[in-house]
Order: structure tokens, then C-alpha cells, then sequence
């Protein structure tokens, strides 16, 4: 079965990345884009929280 892939609106972070942690690389972002395409989505948006 095929379906299209989800785009997530939200995602503070993924696969021991922190979008609000200040010291976030672009390296770090990649790894999370990377583990959430292995998870089947298919784009996202990045976001931090208003707090810790």
C-alpha cells in the first residue's frame, strides 16, 4: 500500500535533536530531516517552544 508522505507542521526537535538548544548545528538539523524521512514524513516545519 502507498500513501503519501505526512508533513508535520510542528516538530521541536527529533532523533536527540533540540531545535531551541542555541548550540543546534546545521549538521544536527540534517540528522533530524534524515531520521524523519526514514520515519515516513515527508517534510517539516521546524519550531522551538516558548520555554525550556
Amino acid at each position: 500500500m502507498r500513501a503519501p508522505g505526512f508533513v508535520d507542521l510542528q516538530v521541536n526537535g527529533y532523533a536527540g535533536v533540540d531545535f531551541h538548544d542555541p548550540s543546534t548545528t546545521v549538521a544536527d538539523v540534517l540528522i533530524c530531516a534524515e531520521a524523519l524521512a526514514r520515519a515516513g514524513t515527508a517534510g517539516f516545519l521546524a519550531t522551538i517552544t516558548t520555554s525550556p
